[in-house]
């Protein structure tokens, strides 16, 4: 909140989908609370601010890290963004296939759920119970 403009040379701001309004909170001194956008004091303070994020993940109420929401802030101060779209994510091996099929499932992106089809990268299987699921990831754990 107090970094004075372009004093880091590279900013990175991993999990800026959990960017906030503001950043004062109930222990922030009265002379910190600005009310500057969180968003506006990131880009303030770098000469190159980078936000890795994930739009699919919302992780508490009054977190706003959009590509949009970055883009406006960045258009307000008269600067522009280069948006670089990375192709898939460490939790997930890898699979891109596992990431299609999870947005599809839960509504994130249109067209319905669709049928698994296993890419080599990740395994899907359905367990009766917990105590099946954790016999199932013993089995694999003792398989290394």
């Amino acid at each position: 909140m107090t970094a004075e403009p372009n004093t880091i040379d590279v900013l990175l701001c991993d999990k800026a989908h959990r960017i906030r309004e503001t950043s004062a909170n109930r222990y922030t001194h009265a002379e910190h609370r600005t009310g500057k956008p969180q968003i506006r004091e990131l880009i303030d303070a770098a000469r190159v601010p980078v936000f890795l994020l994930d739009q699919h993940q919302v992780v508490r109420p009054g977190e706003m890290g959009t590509v949009a929401e970055i883009e406006a802030a960045a258009a307000a101060m008269g600067l522009t963004c280069r948006v670089v779209s990375l192709d898939s994510q460490y939790r997930c091996g890898g699979s891109d296939a596992c990431l299609r099929w999870v947005v599809r499932l839960l509504g994130i992106e249109e067209g319905g759920p669709e049928e698994w089809e296993p890419d080599g990268r990740m395994e899907l299987e359905v367990a009766d119970s917990p105590a099946a699921m954790e016999e199932f990831l013993q089995a694999k754990r003792a398989q290394g």
